[in-house]
C-alpha cells in the first residue's frame, strides 16, 4: 500500500509538471530534450505554487476515492444528483449471505483470524460484484447484503448466478484458505423481491437506505437455511419472476413460518445443475469426503 501511494504521488507530481510546462512550449523546444528543461525548470522556478497544485490535486482525487468507495460505484452517481435526498418508492431485489458455522470457527481460529477470512471472502465477493451489477448494501458482522433494482436483478438471472459464482471463486482458492485458514468457507443464502422505500439517510455519515418488510422477510428467511438443510432460498416472489432457464434446479420446500411475521411464505431451494462448479476443492481433489 505504501508503495502504491508513493507512486501515485510520483505521477501526480509529474502531471503537475507536465500542465506547468506546457504554457512554457516555446521556451522548452530551446532545450535538446524535455529531461534538460525539467531540470532547468526545478532549478530556477518557484516551487510553492507547483506543490500547492499537485497537493490540491492530491487530496481532490483522494476525497473523490474515498467517497466512491464508501458510497459504492453503483450508488455514486445517484448521490451526487441527489436522487435519494427525498424517499422514493423501488422494486427491488435483497440478498443476504452468510458465513456457515461462523461461531465455531470464531472459537477455533479466533476472532482476529476470523475477522481476516471474512475479509478476504467479501473482498472476492467485491471483485465479482459488478459483473452480475449487484450492490453491496450492508456489511453486518460475517453477513453481507446485496441489491438489486428488479429489472436489473432478473435480467439473465445475475441475482441467482452471483452466488454459485461466489461459491466457485472460494472454491477455487481453495488450496488459499486452506493453507491460511484450514477451511474453505461456505455461505448460506436468501433472496426476496419487493416494494421498499429507499432514502439517503445520516449527516456525518451519509447512505442509502431501504426501509420495508422486503428487508426483514430476507432476513428471516436466511434462518430456514439450517431448517430446510438448504444453502440457497428464494422466495415465491422471486420464483414467479425469475425466467427458469435450465441452469439451476429448482426444490420447493412449501410454506414456512417466519421469526416475527403472522403470514406463511412459499420457500425454494435453488442449486446448479450438475457440472456447475468448474473449480473442485483442494479436499475434493484428495478425494476427501464428509
Amino acid at each position: 500500500i505504501l508503495v502504491k501511494s508513493i507512486a501515485q504521488f510520483l505521477v501526480l507530481i509529474l502531471y503537475g509538471l507536465t500542465i506547468i510546462m506546457s504554457f512554457d512550449y516555446y521556451e522548452r523546444i530551446s532545450y535538446n530534450s524535455t529531461v534538460a528543461y525539467l531540470w532547468h525548470y526545478l532549478d530556477t522556478a518557484d516551487l510553492l505554487p507547483l506543490l500547492v497544485f499537485v497537493f490540491g490535486i492530491i487530496f481532490f482525487v483522494s476525497v473523490f476515492r474515498r467517497l466512491y468507495r464508501l458510497v459504492g460505484p453503483l450508488n455514486f452517481i445517484s448521490v451526487m444528483v441527489g436522487r435519494y435526498n427525498r424517499p422514493r418508492e423501488e422494486d427491488r431485489i435483497f440478498m443476504f449471505l452468510d458465513l456457515n458455522s461462523s461461531t465455531e470457527l470464531a472459537e477455533t481460529l479466533g476472532n482476529k483470524k476470523v475477522s481476516r477470512l471474512i475479509q478476504e471472502c467479501f473482498n472476492d465477493l467485491a471483485s465479482i460484484s459488478l459483473d452480475y451489477r449487484a450492490q453491496t448494501y450492508q456489511y453486518v458482522g460475517d453477513e453481507v447484503v446485496l441489491t438489486w433494482l428488479c429489472k436489473s436483478g432478473y435480467k439473465d438471472e445475475r441475482c441467482l448466478e452471483i452466488y454459485f459464482a461466489f461459491q466457485d471463486l472460494l472454491r477455487s482458492r481453495s488450496k488459499f484458505y486452506l493453507s491460511k485458514f484450514g477451511i474453505v468457507p461456505e455461505f448460506k443464502c436468501a433472496l426476496h423481491g419487493g416494494l421498499v422505500v429507499s432514502t439517503q439517510v445520516g449527516q456525518l455519515k451519509v447512505e442509502i437506505a431501504f426501509h420495508g418488510d422486503v428487508v426483514n422477510t430476507t432476513a428471516r428467511m436466511l434462518e430456514k437455511c439450517h431448517h430446510f438443510s438448504e444453502s440457497f432460498i428464494i422466495s415465491d416472489t422471486v420464483y414467479n419472476k425469475l425466467a427458469k432457464s435450465d441452469n439451476f434446479v429448482f426444490k420447493g420446500l412449501g410454506t414456512a413460518d417466519l421469526r416475527g411475521k403472522s403470514e406463511q411464505l412459499e420457500l425454494y431451494g435453488v442449486s446448479p445443475v450438475k457440472g456447475f462448479y468448474s473449480h473442485p476443492t483442494e479436499i475434493e481433489k484428495a478425494g476427501v469426503t464428509f
